[in-house]
């Protein structure tokens, strides 16, 4: 899957069917590289509109300790910002699912896939 394949969150996942935020990680990190993005937002609204991935939960972000508004968000990105700021204290009490992140992984797996399919080329 990745040009230092095999990682050990590629391997609990394929022959041990073991769902890791190790790998989500890595995933989402390779699909930004892949695609030259590095701003969130606007990579959100690319897998939105070029790979149909629905916006279909909320993320209220918080700025030195105060809620802003409310944002729609794959549950990609979701998974991506609980991950990446646990310090939210608003979003702390929201969570999501084993199957959620399983379903994030094969939803970014499917994308990386059909990208790779269409470049001669990586980074």
């Amino acid at each position: 899957m990745f040009p230092w394949s095999p990682s050990w969150g590629e391997i609990n996942f394929i022959a041990f069917n073991y769902t890791t935020i190790d790998f989500f990680n890595e995933l989402y990190g390779y699909l930004m590289e892949i695609l030259d993005f590095s701003n969130f937002r606007s990579f959100g609204k690319f897998l939105n509109k070029k790979h149909y991935v629905e916006l279909n939960k909320e993320w209220i972000p918080e700025r030195n300790g105060n809620t802003q508004q409310g944002q729609k968000v794959s549950l990609i990105t979701f998974i991506r910002h609980k991950v990446h700021h646990p310090e939210n204290k608003t979003m702390q009490i929201i969570n999501y699912p084993l199957e959620e992140l399983r379903e994030s992984i094969e939803k970014i797996i499917k994308i990386i896939r059909k990208v790779k399919g269409k470049q001669k080329t990586f980074k």
